[in-house]
């Protein structure tokens, strides 16, 4: 087992299943404690986060649509709850079906946008303070 992450948190978004759950087990056999984020597929989730602490590691389950603002605060929240920091944020979430509709693309679009517009406003104070001292924001 990997320590490369030792002490690192990070969330997945899209987690549950398919590359997102590849991406968690990865990361969490590399020493971080993963936040599995889902939308819909909570059973799948929590069978990630089983599979993750099969393996002694740690790592919780967040319900949220990352393409809703409120939810990726939620997101944020409950990962600086549990772990008091964030380290890594990994945007994985999508959609699987197909793009039919103005509103199908735009929710996709929602999808990969909205943790990034976010998460800088909803988790940057408690990042910085996982920065060393001289570094700043800016300095990202």
């Amino acid at each position: 087992m990997g320590q490369g992450l030792k002490g690192n948190v990070v969330v997945v978004t899209g987690a549950a299943r398919g590359i997102g759950r590849a991406i968690a087990l990865r990361l969490a056999r590399d020493g971080a404690a993963v936040v599995v984020n889902y939308a819909g597929s909570a059973q799948q989730a929590k069978e990630t986060v089983g599979l993750i602490e099969k393996e002694g590691r740690r790592a919780a389950v967040v319900q949220a649509d990352v393409s809703k603002v409120g939810d990726v605060v939620r997101l944020f929240d409950a990962c600086f709850e549990k772990y008091a920091r964030l380290d890594i944020l990994v945007s994985n979430a999508g959609v699987t079906r197909p793009l039919v509709s103005y509103a199908a693309v735009v929710r996709l679009v929602q999808l990969c946008l909205v943790p990034g517009w976010y998460s800088p406003s909803a988790g940057v104070l408690a990042l910085r303070s996982s920065f060393p001292l001289d570094m700043t924001i800016d300095d990202i």
